[in-house]
């Protein structure tokens, strides 16, 4: 990126479009609008059985899955006897691995406008079995609630034997 700001955007623009003519846009690198959400704040609930005719990735199924967490959540509220008042959930992301018929939700939880920790979240709902959760999500948990972890360690190990040989 130095060496763009140094040669000059503009520069590199005049210089595609002269040698390189049938480039109709050129990406711009950007900051994204909104800052990511911490992956402290993001928990995965992975579901069995869920079909293939289910289109994961669809506006129809992402938020009626909100709506079915959100519906456990207060389930779990009730057994606890604590309230945080109403949760809210965001889906960020549904993925599968493969042919496996299981799906990963990965989603945070919001109190209002403060998002609610991983630990707090997965905890809260983990007060109700697998198949109570089941029942309001309609389809099997394989796991309820678990926070989403970065394996960043892995790197440094690599580095560290490498260095050593």
């Amino acid at each position: 990126m130095d060496t763009l700001t140094s040669y000059g955007f503009n520069k590199l623009l005049n210089d595609i479009r002269e040698y390189v003519p049938v480039v109709l846009a050129i990406p711009n690198p950007v900051a994204p609008w909104l800052p990511s959400l911490g992956i402290h704040l993001q928990l995965k609930t992975v579901l069995r059985f869920v079909g293939s005719t289910d289109d994961i990735k669809s506006c129809g199924f992402i938020q009626m899955m909100e709506q079915r967490l959100e519906n456990v959540f207060a389930e779990a509220q009730e057994k606890v006897e604590d309230s945080y008042g109403t949760l809210s959930v965001e889906i960020l992301n549904t993925y599968q691995t493969g042919n496996s018929l299981a799906v990963t939700l990965v989603y945070v939880v919001w109190n209002g406008s403060t998002p609610l920790s991983g630990t707090m979240s997965s905890g809260l709902l983990n007060q109700l079995t697998s198949e109570l959760v089941g029942y309001f999500l309609f389809f099997p948990p394989l796991i309820n609630a678990e926070r989403k972890f970065q394996l960043v360690f892995t790197i440094h190990i690599n580095m560290i034997i490498n260095y050593n040989e």
